[in-house]
């Protein structure tokens, strides 16, 4: 009788079974965020969150352009600086543990220098850390300081520096086109030229040369030694540099 009972059971839960249909569940459904009501639980994608900084210095040096400045971001990643001179992209630098960064990139003529911060997590995000005003020259620059007459001869007095050497530079002048003199400029400055605060003080010339006819137009000028051009400073008879 016990296992009559036992088998009548069995068959009943069997027959019941058979009539109850169980949906399938995808092993990884997404949420409807709409139904049922209230919806469950649903949140949008974080908003990208723009890294905060500064460039605060801006030097040239022979390797390049020299860029001092910080940037953080909340996720304490490291950032990377992207550095622009005059909109055109030279090369990144990237912060350190603290958030600062010392980098150098090439160099690249112009007379603005930028810097924008990239957040490197997974939460993408960019911003302009700020502009400095520095003239970054990529060929020789001449700068005459003085220019006087001593009885008929000409005296030229300055400093000559080429932007990718610390070295000392030779210097031609010229006068109406013709050749009437040359100097190297290794002599001491009382301070850096002006611009170059990392080329020390070895960069300034004297230049004795007679005066020839009127001398309407002379030039003081660096050789070019690469495909770059040379450097002139010119100026007339009569006037001051």
């Amino acid at each position: 009788m016990r296992q009559f009972l036992h088998a009548a059971v069995a068959a009943l839960l069997l027959a019941l079974g058979a009539g109850l249909v169980v949906p399938a569940v995808p092993a990884h459904a997404a949420l409807n965020c709409n139904v049922p009501d209230p919806p469950p639980k649903c949140e949008d994608p974080p908003e990208p969150i723009d890294p905060s900084g500064a460039l605060t210095g801006a030097t040239r040096v022979p390797a390049g352009v020299r860029v001092v400045g910080w940037a953080t971001h909340p996720d304490r990643r490291p950032v990377t600086i992207s550095v622009l001179v005059v909109g055109a992209f030279v090369g990144t630098v990237t912060t350190g543990t603290s958030g600062g960064f010392t980098g150098t990139v090439p160099a690249r003529a112009g007379d603005r220098v930028c810097a924008v911060a990239h957040n490197t997590g997974p939460i993408v995000g960019s911003a302009d850390i700020g502009c400095i005003a520095h003239a970054v020259a990529v060929d020789p620059v001449v700068a005459v300081d003085q220019f006087d007459r001593s009885g008929t001869d000409l005296v030229l007095k300055g400093w000559a520096v080429d932007g990718d050497t610390t070295g000392a530079l030779d210097l031609h002048v010229y006068q109406d086109g013709a050749f009437t003199g040359s100097a190297r400029a290794d002599g001491p400055l009382a301070v850096p030229p002006a611009g170059y605060p990392e080329y020390g003080t070895a960069h300034g010339y004297t230049i004795r040369i007679p005066e020839r006819g009127d001398g309407r137009t002379r030039s003081a000028s660096t050789p070019s030694t690469s495909a770059r051009a040379a450097s002139t400073r010119s100026w007339g008879a009569g006037s001051t540099p």
